[in-house]
């Protein structure tokens, strides 16, 4: 099986042998430099505080321990940040400290991907040079270090993909205790993965791939340990999630929304070119690279290991179905998973092979670095009044004078919602009632008649804040839902004209 698989692919047999030059150990000192590189890249590419829409949810989700509001509610990466968040608390941090603590412990975790990833190429049998070109890809992706720097589960399930595909590989060819422990450690990470990012289930192609090259008397027992690995991890946590009031709901309701959003905003040429454009962004040198070792495929696959194809393939297999994702258009942080396998390794091998001279190490290298610099000076000026607006929020919403107010704002109304989380916290440990800010918010809650939603809100004895501060309104949805909101103050009406405006 073995001969007709390298046949298949034009693999000489001998190939298929691990390379005598990566035997040796990988020095500890050099996982932790490479580690200190991506959460350098995290530290410098990331913004200060919480920007993605999906963090702030994270955020106020680790201090009230509930689980929902998307996928399956990601309860493994809720349920640590809830332990996190309460021991802080309890050592007598603030609420406003438990962001900034989720943000770095996350980014920690997250940069362990590079290291990890050196270690899987080492584990793959690829040179010392091509091993540190793949933990470079990682550690120097802008889109990477740009979600890892926030509290998002995205990196954290890079780590735990990585951790699993490099357990199944060094479980592929053994037998006896050690390899049971392994391919039990590639089913609970893969597990993991999956609970805290749903689409890491397509690695489930990687970790069987592995498996079915194991001897085939090991094949059986290794599918059985993986996976019960894998449903114990995701399966324990979902059993917590679904022990909460009203998760099932979320789910529900979350999965309408999608339907809603494929029919109201159907997949276009322009989302297409998104993706494109998110590959780039995934790192540019490697997104190159990458693509000169597949033009070569056969010559690649030749030069490697059998499982080098596995990774590979199964890591490519999920790139391409990302392109059609429904939202693939908003972030290139949905690739991150497939990134590593389907990139990063392949971009390995042809930097190994390319950059053979100090100049040509210096260039790649140098490339690698810039991107990253660049993405953070660039990044920092388009995201500026943004962050500006994020970080006034709090200040303003205790500087209104009424008790209720319903906030009309754009990509804040996640920090709005945070804050209203958090004041409830305050509210009971202070032994008062807290102050009601309710939120109207582009996307799948923005009403369908806004006027009358106005209404009702002024009706049930709200202040109506209206936010129209520079950058709070991001992209063509939302700058089309403040068009309409524009329109609705320039009518009049009292509403309108009691309204307060945020500038």
């Amino acid at each position: 099986m073995r001969q007709g698989f390298a046949r298949a692919w034009g693999i000489p047999h001998r190939a298929l042998r691990p390379n005598p030059t990566t035997a040796a150990r990988v020095a500890p000192r050099e996982l932790f430099a490479f580690w200190a590189l991506a959460f350098a890249a995290v530290r410098w590419v990331a913004p200060s505080g919480p920007l993605y829409w999906d963090s702030f949810s994270y955020a106020a989700q680790a201090v009230s321990g509930q689980v929902g509001g998307l996928g399956l509610g990601r309860p493994l990466f809720v349920l640590l940040s809830h332990g996190l968040a309460s021991l802080a608390l309890a050592l007598g941090a603030s609420l406003d400290a438990i962001e900034p603590l989720l943000r770095a412990v996350w980014g920690m975790v997250a940069a362990l991907s590079a290291p990890l990833a050196l270690l899987v190429a080492h584990s793959l049998g690829l040179d010392r040079q091509a091993q540190r070109w793949m933990a470079a890809a990682v550690a120097f992706s802008p889109a990477m270090a740009h979600a890892s720097g926030q509290v998002l589960t995205d990196g954290p399930a890079v780590t735990a993909v990585l951790a699993s595909t490099l357990c199944a590989v060094r479980a592929k060819d053994g037998d006896g205790a050690r390899e049971a422990l392994l391919w039990l450690g590639a089913g609970a990470a893969l597990g993991a993965a999956i609970v805290f990012r749903e689409p890491a289930i397509a690695h489930a192609l990687v970790l069987y791939g592995l498996i079915s090259l194991g001897p085939k008397g090991t094949r059986s027992r290794a599918v059985v340990t993986a996976t019960a690995a894998l449903i114990l991890v995701a399966g324990l946590s979902l059993v917590w999630a679904a022990r909460q009031p009203g998760w099932a709901d979320t789910v529900r309701n979350w999965a309408g929304a999608m339907r809603r959003e494929r029919a109201e905003h159907p997949y276009r040429a322009r989302d297409f070119a998104m993706y494109l454009a998110w590959l780039l962004a995934l790192g540019p040198v490697t997104l190159v690279a990458a693509l000169a070792g597949w033009a070569r495929v056969r010559r690649t696959f030749a030069e490697h290991q059998r499982a080098f194809a596995v990774v590979a393939l199964g890591s490519l297999a999920q790139l391409v179905a990302l392109g059609a994702y429904q939202d693939i258009a908003f972030s290139p942080r949905y690739l991150l998973g497939a990134m590593p396998g389907a990139l990063a390794l392949v971009a390995a091998h042809t930097l190994s092979n390319w950059a053979r001279t100090r100049a040509r190490i210096a260039l790649a290298s140098s490339a690698m670095v810039l991107s990253v610099a660049l993405a953070g000076l660039g990044l920092g000026v388009r995201e500026r009044p943004l962050r500006v607006a994020i970080d006034t929020v709090s200040a303003r919403l205790r500087a209104e004078p009424e008790a209720s107010l319903v906030i009309v704002t754009g990509q804040v109304c996640p920090a709005v919602q945070m804050q209203q989380r958090f004041e409830r916290e305050r509210a009971q440990r202070e032994g008062r009632a807290p102050r009601a800010w309710q939120t109207v918010c582009p996307g799948w809650d923005w009403p369908a008649n806004l006027q009358l939603t106005m209404q009702q809100h002024a009706r049930e004895g709200r202040a109506v804040i209206v936010d129209l501060r520079e950058g709070v309104w991001v992209g063509d949805r939302q700058l089309r839902a403040r068009a309409e909101l524009e329109a609705w103050l320039a009518r009049g009406g009292d509403v309108a004209r009691s309204a307060r405006v945020w500038r």
